[in-house]
């Protein structure tokens, strides 16, 4: 028995009678019909004669049942095993004494979507949750299509997964606001790793505190904040009548700067600002970015789509926003509140769906060409649709268009996800349909018209607000059987394997390809492999790259006593002396390293302190930089005469090694974060030795090594002065220096030690 509709293969109404609950409620069997699940172990099974139960909350399955239709049971260990013909069909666990499978819904095509009106509307509004579903299917909103809460969305899963969220604070927010733009948030976000077909990598929001409307313009870059705030000001208070009373935002240069400030001070908008490092008294702001990336990561894992897109995926996602229940608004919507005007629904479209636009052309030529939906057009009653055949990128917005939703371009590899990579070029993978994907789980936060007008418009737009009426298209089911492309891309995800780059075997300069940018069927004919790689390319890259990330991050405890540990040995070494910044002087500025390294029995955070030294003048700051390292034909020559005599070798390190070297010129620093001295916030620190980072610290630390081992009675090879020997009546001792690492080799341990 299933409460789920979407489920069966196939399916006959019928009033089949009751089902009897242990608390004695009676539940109507609406159906009957046949359910083909895929389990864990990859065996596909069909199960006949399943009952539809609408009112049950989870799908059932009857021992007795399987034992009539050729099925064994075998119990033991916390487990059930489910056999047919001495085959294991599939396993369950037991969970407070019941057995729990896991199993997914398999169709003979891959590419049939379900009838479900729930699941449609669920991808037009954007992944909207079961919750809001169900306050516009209350409102009339959805016409008389019926919706039910969606089971699963893999979708959902991949673009809103978050971690567990702390108790949310027993006192109220103070703010109470009678009217739109009396109180309004904005935030930034960015950048993009991968900017836009018009070249934006931030976006800017601005929230209605009343309405909980938002607004979002795509920036190039931080400094476009000023010019895109006052035009959106003049924008909403001439529609309005109303004037822009408070604004909050965050402390940073965007918002804090001499135009900004001027702005606010001649129209007499009072500012609220965070505390430093304090992102939370900025909620509204950093939850409606989170709300909307959120519904930006799923409609591109629905669709295909590249990263290149994620401006008009955000366009789409705030526009979808504002015409979605509220939970501060008690379920209204922000769009509703703001206009004070009815909803209307009609014109929403899933987002990446195969578009068909008209076109006027020849008595013989097709009258429509294909595309992609984009999203809805400011101030035009009509769609944006990517033009696939325009030359660049060239979307069109026109009235005249039919959608085909079940329908989706796979556009994975079409756009490369940097722009860095020469390298990369544009393969466009043949257009697939996708399945709704119900699976076994709950979860709560996931056409023809009659104009003749069509304009062509280029890269992104701002957010939009469109109405018109449309009549739906009737879904395509596409199925394919075909074995020999299944043949292909598995030899094609096996290339791709073979071909990925870990981590660690990068240099910094390679371009970062993780398993977002991985094609999706190297994952579906390789799961466990890639799988394993991208789950340790997420391990390795899990690391902050500055001093901000380390405090954002779960381990910031960490991050911080590792921090502390450096400065003791910055501290016990004298590294630098706090002085007077002299005039005309030039400062280097210095950053925090952050690096976790795995042990065999535990895990260590480390932290560094480094010198910019890409900052420092030649001449000035430094002169002589070269420092000797062994050659590896010394080394293999050494590793070969160790392997020959059978003698002893040792490798060590030196910590904090160019530490111990003394600087031959006056350099002036900055203080590091998090440890400048309160009492001489406008002090540099004047360095004494060889800090890390520095052009010339690698060439200090040999020199005082080289002092030392003199000191030693060590003598320096000719041929390779980093090769160090020292030679007694009885015993040969063999040093090789690479940078601060060392190789020992004798044929007495004795000697070595």
């Amino acid at each position: 028995m299933t409460p789920f509709r979407s489920l069966f293969s196939s399916y006959d109404s019928c009033n089949d009678g009751f089902v009897s609950l242990a608390d004695n409620k009676k539940c109507k069997i609406h159906g009957v019909g046949d359910v083909c699940l895929k389990f864990d172990n990859g065996t596909v099974f069909t199960m006949k004669n399943v009952r539809h139960v609408p009112d049950l909350r989870h799908n059932l399955f009857s021992v007795a049942a399987f034992e009539g239709s050729g099925l064994e049971g075998k119990w033991g260990n916390g487990c059930m095993k489910v056999l047919k013909n001495s085959l294991v069909l599939f396993k369950a666990k037991k969970v407070n004494n019941l057995y729990v499978c896991h199993a997914q819904p398999f169709c003979d095509s891959a590419h049939v979507v379900s009838s479900d009106k729930s699941a449609l509307w669920h991808n037009r509004l954007g992944h909207m949750s079961n919750r809001g579903l169900e306050i516009l299917h209350k409102s009339g909103c959805f016409g008389k299509d019926s919706v039910s809460p969606i089971p699963f969305c893999e979708s959902c899963v991949l673009g809103k997964q978050h971690k567990v969220t702390f108790p949310s604070s027993p006192y109220p927010n103070p703010t109470k606001c009678t009217s739109v733009l009396e109180y309004v948030h904005a935030d930034v976000w960015g950048p993009a790793s991968v900017s836009t077909h018009g070249g934006k990598r931030y976006f800017l929001s601005i929230i209605d505190d009343f309405s909980r409307k938002v607004w979002v313009r795509l920036l190039e870059h931080k400094s476009d904040v000023f010019v895109k705030f006052r035009e959106w000001k003049n924008l909403v208070e001439n529609q309005t009548g109303k004037k822009v009373k408070t604004l909050r935002t965050h402390n940073g240069l965007e918002f804090c700067n001499k135009d900004m400030n001027q702005l606010c001070v001649d129209c007499g908008i009072r500012r609220h600002k965070t505390v430093p490092y304090t992102p939370q008294q900025n909620g509204i702001a950093e939850r409606m970015n989170r709300t909307v990336l959120d519904k930006v990561r799923s409609m591109l894992a629905t669709t295909g789509l590249s990263k290149k897109f994620w401006g008009e995926a955000v366009n789409t996602a705030v526009y979808l926003i504002n015409r979605s229940p509220s939970v501060p608004l008690g379920g209204k919507c922000p769009e509703s509140v703001f206009s004070n005007k009815p909803l209307d629904l009609s014109n929403l479209r899933v987002f990446g769906c195969a578009t068909y636009v008209h076109q006027q052309g020849d008595k013989l030529d097709p009258r429509s060409k294909k595309g992609v939906f984009l999203g809805y057009p400011e101030g035009v009653k009509g769609y944006r649709v990517w033009d696939r055949n325009q030359v660049g990128f060239k979307v069109v917005v026109s009235r005249n268009v039919v959608f085909n939703e079940s329908e989706f371009l796979c556009l994975v590899k079409s756009v490369p996800d940097s722009e860095s990579d020469p390298s990369s070029t544009p393969v466009e993978v043949e257009s697939i349909p996708r399945a709704a994907s119900p699976l076994f789980a709950n979860h709560d936060n996931v056409v023809l018209h009659d104009s003749n007008s069509s304009e062509l418009y280029d890269s992104d737009s701002s957010e939009h607000d469109t109405t018109t009426t449309s009549s739906e298209v009737e879904h395509s089911h596409v199925h394919s059987n075909d074995n020999e492309s299944r043949d292909e891309s598995a030899d094609a995800s096996e290339n791709d394997l073979h071909d990925y780059q870990l981590a660690r075997d990068r240099s910094r300069r390679v371009i970062r390809r993780t398993a977002d940018s991985m094609p999706d069927y190297a994952f579906h004919m390789c799961d466990t492999s890639m799988f394993a790689f991208s789950v340790f390319e997420t391990l390795e890259l899990n690391e902050p790259r500055t001093y901000r990330e380390a405090l954002k991050s779960n381990e910031s405890a960490k991050w911080l006593c590792a921090m502390e540990s450096e400065m003791e040995s910055l501290r016990a070494n004298k590294t630098w002396t706090l002085v007077h910044r002299p005039p005309n002087s030039s400062v280097v500025a210095c950053k925090w390293l952050f690096k976790v390294k795995e042990e065999p029995n535990d895990i260590r955070y480390k932290a560094r302190l480094v010198a910019k030294g890409f900052t420092q003048k030649e001449g000035v700051d430094y002169a002589e930089i070269f420092a000797p390292v062994v050659k590896f034909s010394m080394i293999r020559m050494m590793l070969a005469l160790v392997a020959h005599n059978d003698w002893e070798m040792k490798q060590m390190d030196v910590t904090t090694a160019f530490l111990h070297g003394d600087l031959d010129k006056k350099i002036y620093m900055s203080q590091p974060e998090a440890f400048v001295d309160p009492m001489k916030s406008d002090h540099v620190c004047l360095l004494r030795k060889a800090l890390y980072g520095l052009k010339q610290s690698p060439r200090q630390w040999n020199i005082i090594f080289d002092q030392c081992m003199s000191s030693l009675k060590f003598h320096k090879s000719e041929c390779d002065h980093c090769l160090y020997f020292k030679n007694t009546s009885s015993v040969s001792v063999f040093l090789l220096l690479y940078v601060d690492d060392m190789l020992i080799v004798s044929p007495s341990g004795d000697a070595i030690k």
